[in-house]
């Protein structure tokens, strides 16, 4: 199994401009460190989000998972956990997304109302050449049409697509994974070639040293230095698909 990273973005806040946190999921320790605050005092809103700290977990993890997150610093020093983000979702690919966007069938037009990219005209003879050699595991009958080069959009682009598509995950590219109540219908980190669906939305039993704290509507929990806070957090990865319109 390989690890999965996750970011935990949200807002800090202490006089002296750090605090130190302890982070526990599923009983085991995942995070123990500094986090960098800002100098500035914890109002009752979070409008200070960056990225807190980052923490590794097995790659099959999924579904709910009991947190513990202890805070120590100054006694002005406030942490509100808010968005995670995570990697190993996006797919790797055996032809580069940049190839295909550069490639002439590739127009780089973004349609706003689909949220996607628009595949134009399927490439020249040589770059179906190229398509052909890289995707062998393609069905005969493209592959055909590929090494003609008269293959078109109608019905190869979205085969080829999909086809295009690697088992392994990409670790460089990140998707938020929680971001509160709502889920996100799509959200790309690639130039919106590809798109995802949040699956997790719950973030529940949350106290704060043993008593009970009721989230509000778009609500996060601020947990003040010498306190913890444990919930119970949904780690189920989201899903990612290509954001390209391959066919009519």
């Amino acid at each position: 199994m390989a690890n999965r990273t996750y970011k935990m973005m949200g807002d800090a806040r202490s006089s002296t401009e750090a605090l130190n946190v302890v982070l526990t999921i599923g009983g085991a320790e995942v995070y123990n460190g500094s986090v960098t605050a800002a100098n500035t005092a914890y109002d009752g809103t979070s409008d200070n989000i960056t990225e807190l700290f980052t923490f590794e977990l097995d790659d099959s993890t999924t579904g709910d998972t009991a947190w513990s997150c202890a805070v120590t610093g100054p006694v002005d020093g406030v942490l509100v956990l808010q968005y995670i983000w995570c990697n190993m979702v996006e797919p790797d690919v055996t032809i580069a997304t940049s190839w295909f966007k550069s490639a002439s069938h590739f127009s780089g037009n973004y349609d706003d109302s689909e949220k996607a990219w628009i595949v134009d005209e399927i490439p020249t003879a040589e770059e179906q050449a190229h398509i052909a050699t890289n995707l062998p595991g393609l069905d005969s009958a493209i592959l055909t049409r590929l090494n003609a080069g008269n293959s078109t959009r109608s019905p190869d682009g979205d085969a080829i697509l999909d086809e295009n598509m690697l088992a392994t995950k990409n670790a460089d590219t990140y998707y938020p994974l929680w971001a509160g109540a709502t889920s996100l219908p799509w959200v790309s980190t690639d130039d919106n070639f590809f798109k995802s669906e949040q699956v997790a939305t719950t973030r529940d039993s949350v106290q704060v040293d043993g008593e009970d704290y009721a989230l509000g509507a778009g609500e996060w929990p601020p947990v003040f230095a010498g306190t913890t806070l444990t919930m119970t957090q949904e780690l189920t990865p989201p899903t990612v698909t290509w954001n390209a319109k391959g066919s009519e």
